[in-house]
This record gives structure tokens, C-alpha cells and sequence, in this order.
């Protein structure tokens, strides 16, 4: 089983689509302005944690 990785313009591209959709929590909407605003983000916090866990369980649904 390989590790699944994944670009940081494909996680922001995700909190943009979950924003639009509306179905993004606050904790995502944050990692997203700091992005766009700061460009900065904090890979170690719980909020990125769980955003990855979300593409993650996500990407087994498809698979």
C-alpha cells in the first residue's frame, strides 16, 4: 500500500470548493484565509490534521 500525498494547491483547492459549497467548517475557512492572507499554514495543527483526514476518507470512497 503506498502513502497518498497530496500538494498544498490541491488541500486549498478543496477548503475553496467546500467554501463555495458551503460545507466548510469554520476551523477550514480559517487554514484558508490564513492562507491566502498570511500564506501561511500551520502543517502541525489539528485543523490541517483533520482537513487531510477528510481528502483522505474522500479518496477511499472512490476508490
Amino acid at each position: 500500500m503506498s502513502k497518498l500525498t497530496w500538494r498544498t494547491s490541491e488541500i486549498i483547492a478543496f477548503l475553496e470548493e467546500s467554501i463555495i459549497d458551503g460545507t466548510a467548517t469554520e476551523s477550514m475557512e480559517i487554514i484558508y484565509q490564513d492562507y491566502k492572507w498570511f500564506n501561511k499554514i500551520d502543517r502541525k495543527s489539528n485543523e490541517w490534521k483533520s482537513v487531510i483526514r477528510k481528502i483522505k476518507k474522500l479518496h477511499n470512497e472512490e476508490f
